[in-house]
């Protein structure tokens, strides 16, 4: 899960960087160099995910704090679907970097940092008890909780 989500009464680790990024279509006038807050992108048409996903709710509360509101031109049910919209110019999107990078050729997508704190986010994994699990889940747990190895 995200560090957004609320974890109170699970054993939660940490199991990698997660950040969330804007995208838009390769002709993105506003898609420089350098990083953008959603602030500065709040009056462009935005492609988002239906109401009910975790980072649709996300992003919902970091605009109500603005006092602002997202004006979506169409809202999807995937991450995938977000990235192709985008693609065809339909709006800009917010999706994880990992997301993005997958989808930034075939999709024709400008990516562009999320200067905002709240975008710099990990993923978590959670479990009850640790100590409770089968053995062949203690093993996976360790297993996705190793370091990664450092190349040659």
């Amino acid at each position: 899960v995200s560090d957004a989500a609320d974890v109170e009464g699970l054993q939660a680790f940490h199991f990698c960087a997660d950040p969330l990024v804007l995208i838009g279509p390769r002709d993105w006038a506003m898609a420089g160099d350098g990083a953008l807050s959603l602030t500065e992108v709040l009056a462009e048409p935005f492609v988002g995910l239906r109401e009910g996903s975790a980072l649709q709710a996300l992003l919902a509360r970091q605009v109500r704090r603005l006092g602002q509101r997202l004006h979506y031109r169409v809202r999807v049910d995937s991450l995938d679907a977000v990235c192709r919209m985008v693609g065809l110019s339909v709006g800009i999107g917010v999706v994880p970097q990992a997301v993005a990078a997958r989808h930034a050729g075939a999709s024709k997508l400008r990516r562009v940092r999320l200067s905002d704190a709240w975008a710099r986010r990990d993923l978590l994994l959670c479990v009850r008890d640790p100590d409770g699990l089968p053995a062949h889940a203690r093993q996976l747990l360790a297993v996705l909780l190793e370091p990664a190895p450092h190349g040659p």
